[in-house]
């Protein structure tokens, strides 16, 4: 933005360029046909443009791609620059002001970093889960590979991308180091890469987007998991409390109910104990006897992550009719 005059959303540029529109199988009066399928370009007023289509011949997840300009959208008098698309929350950002949405400061002071300020609430129950395993979430700092960057000492007057802006920028103040923190719209592990920051700091369950993206974690700063909190006067209120505390045992009860799984199956008399000594439980499998036969129903609730090993044992030992199920709650 800096370069384009200093305003925030360098709308100038936009404004200023003659927008053509190629919708598909299209092309304009007078032009070659040929090269890359450009389904539709457009002026939209968020500062950005559509492709409604693949772009071939390269991959329909496309970041970024290329077409000539010159041959399919100008004439013969008209001339070309160049002229990069990005977000306007980025432009925003680097110009070191919030967009009109105010998404940032919103995000800035959201409800993760008001609790870390404000102890004026009671926590009722940790809910320890994250997107993709019931592991707390982590927040670290992560730089490329081959940085030599060792820990968070080492980015003194260097640039950091992050979604939890004031916090990162409270911890380099503590430890005194001079640091330019900025907001990400998201896709924050693609910033260094794109030179855009030497760092970012982000929440990662297992550090294997970071990794993917060719990024090193040097630093935890903290982990995180979602909390129950409730207002303190309504706790002091018994008939309130009783509904916290009924809505605490149910989320729990959800949780822990995500994590396992009913197995059931039928087992001969004479195998019982060979079956429900293989078997993990709460308590002890239910043993129930099936009428006129020989045959016994065994039933347990287990942790889905055995399953797999489990079910062959089972079957090699006898049990036959297995049925695996999943659960709602688990009290």
């Amino acid at each position: 933005a800096d370069q384009l005059g200093g305003d925030s959303l360098a709308i100038e540029v936009f404004r200023a360029t003659d927008i053509r529109v190629v919708r598909p199988a299209e092309y304009p009066p007078g032009r070659a046909e040929g090269g890359l399928g450009v389904h539709e370009v457009a002026y939209h007023l968020d500062i950005g443009s559509v492709l409604e289509g693949p772009v071939f011949p390269c991959q329909a997840a496309v970041q970024r791609s290329e077409f000539d300009v010159t041959r399919h959208l100008l004439g013969s008098h008209e001339g070309t620059g160049d002229l990069i698309v990005v977000d306007r929350g980025e432009i925003a950002a680097r110009a070191r002001r919030d967009s009109p949405s105010g998404l940032a400061q919103q995000l800035d002071r959201c409800l993760l970093e008001a609790a870390l300020r404000d102890p004026d609430v009671e926590v009722v129950c940790d809910l320890v889960y994250s997107k993709a395993s019931f592991r707390p979430t982590r927040w670290v700092l992560g730089v490329p590979n081959d940085s030599d960057i060792c820990g968070p000492k080492d980015l003194d007057g260097k640039r950091i991308s992050t979604e939890l802006v004031g916090y990162t920028r409270r911890y380099f103040e503590e430890i005194g180091v001079k640091v330019d923190v900025e907001f990400s719209w998201g896709a924050t592990e693609a910033k260094v890469a794109a030179g855009l920051c030497d760092a970012i700091v982000e929440v990662t369950e297992t550090g294997s987007t970071l990794r993917a993206n060719g990024l090193k974690i040097i630093h935890e700063f903290m982990q995180s998991n979602p909390q129950l909190i409730a207002n303190p006067a309504a706790m002091k209120d018994p008939v309130k409390r009783a509904k916290i505390d009924q809505i605490a045992t149910l989320m729990q009860g959800a949780l822990r109910a995500e994590a396992r799984v009913g197995l059931k199956m039928n087992v001969k008399k004479e195998m019982e104990n060979t079956i429900t000594s293989l078997l993990p439980s709460i308590t002890a499998p239910t043993v129930a006897d099936l009428y006129g036969t020989e045959w016994v129903s065994v039933e347990t609730v287990i942790e889905e992550s055995v399953v797999r090993d489990l079910i062959p044992k089972l079957i090699e030992a006898g049990a036959v009719g297995i049925v695996e199920y999943p659960l709602n709650k688990v009290i």
